[in-house]
């Protein structure tokens, strides 16, 4: 089936829409199919049944049964997961007594059954149990991942990998990385600067995130507007970044400012940090989107990850030279 069966569901979502007729005609029974497949190590199979269970939504399929043919512990597992979340738990699934071998790309379905709760749903960031942690870096181990990155990671999760793991837990940063960190092949620097103290587990979140990334790093903390002279001090390594990340709580200005001075892209961070019309993050976001400076991005309110992974981008894409 696995040639098949991807057209053949196209080609069952294009069934019936003839243009032009003046006229509703009769709805057709819907078609009765039993569907094999090898899921497990690429995508294509499992675009195919998206096809298919908007047919089954539509009225033109019955989908009586489904049977998998890969060798793979956890495909069966994942295509229940699949049935569940759009909303046919109840399909028949059957494995294959005499089934194939994954022949190329590491089986994801293992990956993917780890993070999914009972009852289908994906579980994501930290509503992850430290069990399902575990698991996912166990999966992703056996499946020759050397450098695995876990961020919002909390005290108990990080005492749930497995001991056999090489494991390091950030806690400032709440970052876990199993393996070790690769060196640095970006082309320049990533300059990570806070307004305060108080922003510092975002800003270790967006550094260690770079790290992890393979970027060489430097961080300039409490550097905010309250004393401009602490900034002002630090100008050689602002000149010499790829690229700045600016992150600061209260009004969020020290994007502004490190964009007004800096001749790279600036990625502003606001912060949850602040009191009163703070409103959690809600002024620095705000202010940081009004800026005045060119070349400044804004990500989400304590957002350290996507400011270290779009630093990390940014400084693979060229530019200075170490």
């Amino acid at each position: 089936m696995k040639t098949s069966l991807l057209p053949a569901a196209a080609a069952l979502l294009l069934a019936g829409t003839g243009c032009g007729s003046r006229s509703a005609a009769p709805a057709p029974e819907p078609i009765r199919l039993i569907v094999e497949t090898d899921m497990g190590n690429d995508i294509d199979d499992a675009l195919a049944f998206d096809l298919i269970y908007k047919a089954m939504d539509d009225g033109r399929v019955d989908l009586l049964a489904i049977g998998n043919h890969k060798l793979s512990p956890t495909a069966t597992d994942y295509i229940d997961i699949l049935n569940t979340w759009y909303g046919y738990p109840d399909i028949p699934l059957a494995q294959s007594p005499t089934p194939v071998l994954n022949d190329h790309a590491p089986d994801y379905t293992a990956a993917v059954c780890a993070m999914t709760r009972e009852d289908g749903s994906p579980a994501f960031a930290r509503s992850k149990t430290p069990e399902q942690i575990a698991r996912i870096v166990d999966a992703m181990r056996s499946g020759g991942q050397d450098t695995i990155l876990i961020t919002r990671m909390s005290d108990e999760a990080a005492a749930a990998i497995d001991p056999a793991h090489p494991f390091t837990y950030y806690e400032m940063g709440r970052i876990g990385i199993v393996g070790s960190l690769p060196s640095p092949d970006g082309s320049g620097k990533v300059v990570v600067a806070t307004g305060g103290t108080s922003d510092m587990p975002v800003a270790e979140e967006a550094a260690l995130t770079a790290e992890a990334l393979g970027n060489e790093v430097v961080r300039l903390y409490d550097v905010g507007v309250a004393g401009l002279h602490r900034l002002l001090s630090h100008l050689e390594e602002l000149m010499s970044a790829n690229v700045i990340i600016a992150i600061a709580g209260m009004e969020g200005a020290l994007a502004s400012v490190i964009g007004g001075l800096a001749d790279c892209p600036v990625i502003a961070v606001p912060t949850s940090i602040g009191y009163g019309a703070c409103f959690h993050g809600l002024s620095s976001l705000l202010s940081m989107l009004n800026s005045c400076a060119s070349g400044v991005s804004v990500v989400n309110i304590d957002n350290g990850f996507g400011a270290g992974y779009l630093a990390s981008m940014i400084n693979h894409m060229g530019g200075k030279q170490k």
